[in-house]
């Protein structure tokens, strides 16, 4: 099972006299430890919560250890026993459902050594627990072991046999991580892929060839079909920025309608080809041009307004499911998505990083950064990170969240901050291929829509002479 989690080696079990400390009582000191490790867990009152009775739908007297909500998708739960066999209690979570609507795909089976019952006050708990973190050693490790809902009615374990030893940063990356089951992502995102196509074989049924080429070539592309495609996803993608965008106050100062408005304003409550071009233009007024500018590019003078209105209301309707699904600002949907469209990936080399892959490779790279203080917003801000062939950027967004996590761990809380500075000069992102940027600049985006920026270093460049515009770009 994929997760961007290693095992660490077990720090020295140090010894304490048995005392009375109870499981109760960690389970209300781990929790707040796991709270202070995200800006959204500590500034939302029910993020990370425990010994609750109310939040197991139907099964009101039941009462899990912990129970933590991400800002997007499922919650997980975290059951505990103190050096005794917590995986029981965890398997029998996966399947429930909580009393606010969400299903349970995942616990965590956690292991606490024997040495906390030593604790004597709540106080020295939180002090144990504060410590455990990276590059402190705090004198003990917890063990733990995930429990998700398999493809089909099985529930599996990761490891799957003995536990993983870590430390509470460890423990919140994998609440986040491991709270949605990776295939439940990659099902969800052949689905999409299936509906963009037919979508865009819908389109090509309406217009002519010629409008159809016109469309492919917009958007730099030598082939009809995945010209067609590829607009179709991009299309969507735009649109549901476009609604998060609408949601910001700084663009609803300018106008800026949401799809539902839109909706609201045309004959019929659909979308119309002229308010989507409208709505874009008021968007690249601002900015947005590596995302907006492609998309409104594929929207030729040449598309019937019938064919167009009917293809932006269908994607947009499928923009809004994807919003509704929750994955977060955690999962790289663009790149499981856009390789399921591609007619031509051995053609054109276009080798796409796996999102699992790409999150272990920015842990190894960037908690290597020499950081004094990962809460300093200044020294934070001023990590550069660059891909000069980053494809629909799945290993800058790696990066980009491995910086957010170990800013947020250790205090940061300037999370809005540190996106505009990030993204207005921080990220680096370069690509031959224009959708390839706009995937980039866009699921960068969504980590923190509702804050704006201007400038940034995410484009296309050109392929002139034979030269690919990515290695001869290191040149300057």
């Amino acid at each position: 099972m994929p997760f961007s989690v290693y095992h660490h080696p077990m720090y020295a079990q140090t010894s304490f006299v048995s005392g009375s400390f109870s499981e109760h009582s960690f389970n209300d000191a781990l929790a707040a430890a796991l709270k202070d490790r995200r800006h959204y867990w500590r500034a939302t009152d029910d993020a990370v919560t425990s010994e609750r009775t109310d939040v197991l739908l139907a099964k009101s007297s039941l009462r899990p250890d912990i129970l933590v909500r991400s800002r997007h998708g499922n919650p997980i739960i975290i059951e505990v026993e103190i050096n005794s066999d917590p995986d029981p209690d965890a398997r029998r979570r996966v399947g429930q459902r909580t009393t606010f609507g969400k299903q349970i795909y995942s616990a965590i089976a956690l292991r606490a050594p024997e040495l906390v019952r030593g604790w004597a006050t709540p106080a020295e708990a939180a002090h144990m627990l504060n410590r455990s973190r990276r590059g402190q050693d705090p004198g003990f490790s917890l063990e733990f072991a995930v429990y998700q809902q398999g493809e089909g009615e099985e529930i599996e374990r990761w490891p799957r046999r003995d536990f993983i030893a870590g430390n509470v940063d460890d423990l919140a990356d994998v609440c986040e991580t491991a709270a949605t089951p990776h295939h439940m992502i990659e099902t969800f995102a052949e689905d999409v892929a299936k509906r963009i196509i037919g979508h865009a074989d819908a389109l090509r049924d309406e217009i002519t060839h010629d409008v159809a080429v016109e469309i492919a070539t917009a958007i730099g592309q030598g082939k009809v079909t995945q010209g067609l495609r590829l607009a179709c996803c991009i299309w969507m993608s735009t649109l549901r920025l476009h609604d998060m965008l609408a949601s910001t106050d700084e663009m609803k100062v300018r106008g800026l309608k949401s799809i539902a408005q839109l909706r609201n304003d045309s004959i019929g409550n659909v979308l119309t080809l002229s308010h989507v071009r409208d709505a874009w233009g008021i968007i690249l007024d601002y900015n947005y041009r590596s995302i907006f500018g492609p998309a409104l590019r594929a929207l030729v003078d040449t598309l019937p307004p019938g064919a167009g209105a009917d293809t932006l209301d269908n994607l947009s309707r499928l923009a809004e499911q994807v919003t509704a699904q929750g994955l977060g600002d955690h999962v790289d949907f663009a790149g499981e998505l856009f390789p399921k469209l591609l007619e031509d990936r051995k053609e054109t080399a276009a080798n796409y990083t796996l999102p699992t892959t790409a999150s272990m490779l920015a842990r190894i790279a960037v908690d290597r950064i020499p950081i004094t203080d990962w809460s300093n917003d200044e020294e934070v801000s001023n990590i550069k990170i660059a891909d000069f062939a980053c494809g629909t950027g799945t290993l800058l967004r790696a990066a980009y969240q491995r910086i957010r996590k170990n800013y947020e761990a250790a205090g940061g809380s300037n999370v809005a901050g540190l996106h505009r500075r990030m993204m207005e000069g921080g990220i680096t992102g370069t690509d031959i291929n224009p959708l390839a940027a706009h995937m980039t600049a866009a699921g960068l985006s969504t980590i923190e829509i509702e804050q704006s920026y201007r400038d940034t270093n995410i484009g296309a460049l050109p392929v002139r002479g034979g030269r690919t515009g990515a290695l001869e770009f290191l040149e300057t």
